[in-house]
């Protein structure tokens, strides 16, 4: 039976993937050079910034340490997020800030999808155009641009967990975590997983890298 009769072939499938990709690329630019995206993020490099001057930013937010910041609020992100975002913190431009920033977005969104098409046998370019074409079309994903928080970095973090314990890549699935942990809410039903797979080594290895990171922090602010 013909190509055209039983779907689209690879050369159009690589078009639509182009043409996926690119639609996301300009989704994120117009929104962050034409609408002052990035209100979350600039609150996590606040943060990140404070740090690095050996700050702990709840101080801050709790009015325990006088600032001038304006658009703070007691709720300062987890260690790990200082400790992430601390070289975009260093870009001295907001707006280079934050297109890079959904860069990095649009990478790890992209590198998920290739990794949970070689863990399930899927087709890379077809995931890519289905998957693409939901989030833009999504109304949350619209607020994830407009606010630039962490949802895909995390998602992304507990994808290669995940990727890691399948092949057994143990650096893996330690950068997952840390990802991960970006928005403790994930570790909560990645645990519970691990704990239903009864795998001992990769909960061990969560905990440790937890508690390396929270104690580094805690000595460092």
């Amino acid at each position: 039976m013909p190509s055209s009769q039983t779907g689209m072939s690879p050369a159009r499938w690589r078009v639509a993937y182009f043409v996926s990709v690119s639609l996301m690329v300009a989704y994120y630019a117009v929104r962050i050079v034409f609408t002052n995206a990035g209100g979350d993020l600039r609150l996590r490099l606040s943060e990140a910034a404070y740090f690095r001057e050996r700050i702990n930013p709840y101080l801050v937010y709790s009015g325990e340490i006088p600032t001038d910041i304006e658009n703070g609020f007691p709720n300062a992100y987890t260690a790990f997020s200082y400790v992430v975002m601390q070289p975009l913190a260093l870009v001295p431009s907001d707006l280079l800030q934050a297109l890079l920033y959904g860069a990095f977005d649009i990478a790890f969104l992209l590198l998920g999808i290739a990794l949970v098409s070689r863990m399930v046998g899927a087709n890379y370019l077809k995931a890519t155009v289905l998957v693409t074409s939901v989030l833009l079309l999504s109304p949350f994903f619209l607020q994830h641009v407009t606010t630039l928080n962490y949802n895909v970095i995390a998602v992304f973090g507990a994808i290669a967990v995940f990727y890691g314990i399948s092949t057994n890549t143990s650096w893996m699935f330690v950068a997952g975590s840390v990802l991960c942990s970006t928005k403790p809410s994930l570790l909560i039903p990645l645990l519970l997983v691990l704990l239903a797979r009864r795998d001992a080594k990769a909960i061990i290895l969560i905990g440790a890298t937890q508690a390396f990171v929270w104690l580094a922090a805690s000595a460092w602010a």
